[in-house]
């Protein structure tokens, strides 16, 4: 089991609350979950878990109101006027974050390839994670402490 530390950050964040169920209102923070789903995003194999251990807010998000026109229908064979079938929906998500995760990276009891591969590939993800974002996620990964 090795400890790693993540600063993850972003544009905009959404941490749904499942009591409201149309419109989308974030939680002021990261949830465990939601912090073990960013971390296997930038690091995933079958064979790791991830346990989030500490969520510090570096920089709190701001509230930001978003309207967004949805269609409730598919484009089938028939065609239809987005006109007649949007839906206006509100989202209340936090602009402007930043995060330090901290978590326990552990490997499942047969691991199919040795830890010193994958402390290398993950090492690698973090770098390339610090150039590039994945398109419906803007957040970067700027410091990851690995053992050595």
């Amino acid at each position: 089991m090795a400890r790693l530390t993540v600063k993850v950050w972003g544009e905009y964040a959404c941490f749904s609350r499942p009591e409201f169920k149309v419109e989308r209102v974030s939680y002021p923070v990261p949830t465990p979950s939601a912090a073990r789903g960013i971390l296997e995003a930038i690091f995933w194999k079958p064979e790791l878990r991830y346990e989030v251990r500490r969520i510090g807010v570096l920089r709190m998000g701001t509230p930001f109101a978003l309207l967004r026109n949805e269609v409730a229908n598919r484009m089938g064979e028939k065609p239809f006027f987005v006109e007649d079938v949007r839906q206006q929906r509100a989202s209340l998500v936090l602009k402007d974050v930043a995060y330090l995760i901290e978590a326990d990276m552990s490997l499942g009891p047969t691991p199919p390839i040795p830890c010193q591969s994958t402390w290398s590939s993950l090492s690698d993800a973090s770098k390339r994670a610090g150039t590039t974002t994945p398109p419906t996620w803007h957040a970067g990964v700027s410091r990851l402490l690995l053992p050595s």
